[in-house]
């Protein structure tokens, strides 16, 4: 199975409020979600299923000194997932 991340940077958030922090992974969501949208619609027109004939997964990168909420990352996975289908971590790392 051929693998497709698409990764947002947001390296240069500060997050100093709960508000910038909500901020940041909103614009983060709204870029993957709008990235999505445009593969989708170009494979289309070639009769492609783009998450079907590939196993993709998108990922939200912050700097090490960003506010940590697990409960805030939790949620935005699964409003990602329910508007999407496509799953959303937020590791700097990437893991095989």
């Amino acid at each position: 199975t051929c693998k497709f991340y698409l990764v947002e940077f947001k390296t240069n958030a500060y997050g100093n409020s709960d508000e910038a922090v909500r901020d940041t992974f909103d614009g983060a969501v709204g870029q993957l979600a709008h990235t999505l949208e445009l593969f989708a619609e170009r494979l289309e027109n070639v009769d492609v299923t783009f998450t079907k004939a590939i196993e993709v997964s998108c990922r939200i990168v912050v700097s090490e000194s960003f506010p940590k909420s697990k409960a805030m990352k939790q949620s935005y996975r699964v409003a990602f997932f329910d508007q999407t289908g496509i799953e959303l971590d937020f590791a700097n790392k990437l893991v095989w």
